[in-house]
């Protein structure tokens, strides 16, 4: 079914802190709070909740190694330690939704976002609202950086539903952007956007990966130039860049 509208669940996490626990484990924790918009308009929003991270250093190293340094030599001692992490995936997933749904009123918003859900396009978006800390710069880091593509519900991960979820992750700024004034002799501001893919995996629609750019951009109109790099290899985007 063609979705034409979007349902998005909006999670804010402010005042973003490290703690520390009983068993001497660090956490992330955070104030929370769960907003269910249709078609940007607000339908339901929970209460206020506290939010307390289910995965701390040791898992975030796991998963920092599994996606940036497993593929250089996936085979032995590395190939057993990654299908260790791998079996982790639906545990962290199933934590991750039970810390975000810890109050009755964010499970019920979490429930009709999941109900629309089925009929429109579904996105999960993150926020957080950062003090210029060091620490708190640090908890909102790792909040961004956990693994929220792995968020199961009824023992599905949520991009593998029909439609799948989007996953949206917004980074906090504490500065406020300067606005940039394009005249109509300016030159055009030019956009490459890679989308790489393995290489049996056969054909994946890169549509889907660059429409939050395209839509960050489109009020600019003529006066942006998206590029795409076709065929998405290592090469092509060298090619592409000594044009450029």
């Amino acid at each position: 079914m063609k979705t034409t509208s979007s349902a998005e669940l909006r999670l804010t996490f402010s005042n973003p802190r490290l703690m520390v626990r009983d068993d001497n484990t660090d956490r992330v924790a955070a104030d929370t709070q769960m907003v269910f918009t249709l078609n940007g308009m607000a339908v339901a929003q929970s209460e206020p909740f506290p939010f307390v991270a289910p995965i701390g250093l040791l898992e975030a190293d796991d998963i920092k190694w599994y996606l940036e340094s497993y593929y250089i030599w996936p085979v032995g001692l590395f190939k057993e330690r990654a299908e260790r992490i791998e079996r982790y995936f639906p545990q962290w997933g199933d934590k991750l939704l039970i810390a975000i749904t810890a109050s009755p009123s964010a499970q019920a918003v979490f429930q009709q976002w999941l109900d629309a859900s089925s009929n429109h396009e579904p996105v999960f978006s993150l926020h957080v609202q950062v003090s210029d800390t060091p620490e708190s710069k640090t908890a909102a880091s790792r909040l961004l950086g956990f693994p929220w593509e792995l968020l199961r519900c009824h023992d599905q991960y949520l991009l593998t539903r029909n439609p799948p979820v989007r996953i949206r992750r917004n980074l906090p700024s504490l500065d406020t952007p300067s606005v940039i004034s394009y005249a109509q002799n300016q030159t055009v501001l030019r956009v490459l956007a890679v989308s790489p893919r393995p290489s049996q995996a056969g054909y994946i629609d890169h549509r889907a990966s660059i429409k939050p750019l395209v839509e960050a951009v489109e009020s600019l109109g003529k006066r942006v130039e998206l590029v795409r790099v076709n065929p998405p290899t290592f090469e092509q985007l060298k090619t592409e860049l000594r044009q450029a």
